[in-house]
């Protein structure tokens, strides 16, 4: 199960060419375990559409600035 509420079946695929990216954010893909660091943890982007899809990527891990100043995934 990935980090982000809902479940992974609930995500319809995007098609990226019909949508534009309102949001890209940050999101670790398994909430850190009892004193492991978010420096450890596989981080990948959380991506919010115009048409209201989500989609989860590990394609590119965020940047150390990116993660620390986030607003979601805490």
């Amino acid at each position: 199960m990935l980090g982000f509420p809902g479940r992974l079946n609930d995500i319809a695929p995007v098609n990226k060419q019909e949508s534009k990216i309102v949001s890209r954010e940050p999101w670790w893909a398994h909430p850190p375990a009892n004193g492991q660091s978010e420096e450890d943890v596989e981080w990948g982007y959380l991506i919010v559409y115009d048409n209201g899809k989500i989609e989860f990527t590990l394609d590119e891990r965020p940047t150390a600035e990116e993660i620390r100043t986030r607003r979601g995934c805490r």
